[in-house]
Parts: structure tokens; C-alpha cells; sequence
């Protein structure tokens, strides 16, 4: 069948373990994920297509607006300083749930371009 967005959500809370607005993929959404997008200055910007998951595309339409930045606090995966500690033990359990190769080939899916996924399922 086609790839969609409940395909995007298993990959990135199932397969890899994290929660949409993890930009660098260090399994932990915090404020260096938010200070990295916006370092990027792809947000709201008159290129279309041109952001990926580490320039803030978390809904994999392409582009880093504000539909990513809702649907990364809706997830309510976001860590603040004081509960990163705690946070830890927590992602290195959700990481030895599934096999290691499993874990490598979602981070590949997840820096391939998934706009061009998601697009091919709204035509």
C-alpha cells in the first residue's frame, strides 16, 4: 500500500523511539533540536521542498512552518533542562526494545526525503 502519515508517526515513535521534533535524532526533543531548526532559517520560507526532518520538516510535507512546531509540542515529547536527566534512562530502555539494524535502517528513513513520500499520497 502507499506510504503515509501514520506510517511517519509508527517509524518515528515505534521504530526509532523518539517524538516528532527530535531534529538531531539524539532521541531526546529539547531546546537544542528548536535552536538547531531555527539556525537553519528554513522556517516559513518562500522555497517550497526545501527542508528535511533535521531542518524542522516533522510532518514530512517538505517544508519547516508552523504545522511542524504544533505537531511537535501536540506529541508532548518536548524534555526541558531539568527533566533531561530523568529522561535518559527512559531512552536507553525504548532503545533496547528492537534490534540495532531495525534502529539504523528508521534513522535512514528518516534522513531520506519524506516529502516526496507524503506528496506521492495527497495527488
Amino acid at each position: 500500500g502507499a506510504v503515509g502519515f501514520s506510517d511517519l508517526r509508527f517509524l518515528v515513535k515505534h521504530l526509532i523511539g523518539t517524538s516528532f521534533g527530535d531534529s538531531n535524532l539524539d532521541l531526546v526533543f529539547d531546546s537544542s533540536d528548536l535552536l538547531a531548526v531555527f539556525q537553519v532559517a528554513e522556517y516559513e520560507d518562500d522555497i517550497q521542498g526545501n527542508s528535511t526532518w533535521a531542518d524542522g520538516d516533522w510532518d514530512g510535507d517538505g517544508d519547516f512552518g508552523t504545522s511542524d512546531l504544533v505537531l511537535a509540542f501536540q506529541d508532548a515529547g518536548f524534555v526541558q533542562a531539568a527533566q533531561g536527566s530523568q529522561a535518559s534512562g527512559t531512552i536507553q530502555e525504548k532503545t533496547n526494545q528492537s534490534p540495532k539494524w531495525l534502529h539504523d535502517v528508521a534513522l535512514s528513513l528518516l534522513t531520506y526525503d519524506l516529502h516526496d513520500i507524503t506528496r506521492e499520497n495527497k495527488r
